[in-house]
């Protein structure tokens, strides 16, 4: 079940079981519980969804990492929010990350 992420003092954390290296700007997640052949299992997050990824540590409120979003690449808050929202939706559906 994907929490609700309409909280934005909710804070998330990464799934330890999934591995991740940044290559060519780019954030690699590979979920270490499923085979590494199993090229459907490899996740690419952009500059800014690596970002809210490296984030995403359970200490990090969602209210927080919006405004490091506003502040770092000059998006207003609403976009923001609506972009943190999306990726935090994906990242839950495939199980990369949790509510703290």
């Amino acid at each position: 079940m994907i929490d609700s992420i309409d909280n934005l003092e909710a804070c998330y954390r990464r799934d330890p079981n999934i591995v991740s290296r940044e290559v060519a700007g780019e954030r690699i997640l590979v979920p270490i519980t499923k085979g590494t052949a199993d090229m459907a299992a490899i996740y690419v997050l952009n500059e800014t969804g690596g970002q809210i990824w490296h984030l995403m540590d359970g200490q990090h409120s969602l209210a927080e990492i919006r405004d490091l979003l506003v502040d770092e690449y000059d998006v207003a808050p609403d976009e923001a929010v609506e972009d943190l929202k999306e990726i935090v939706g994906q990242l839950q559906e495939i199980g990369a990350v949790r509510l703290a």
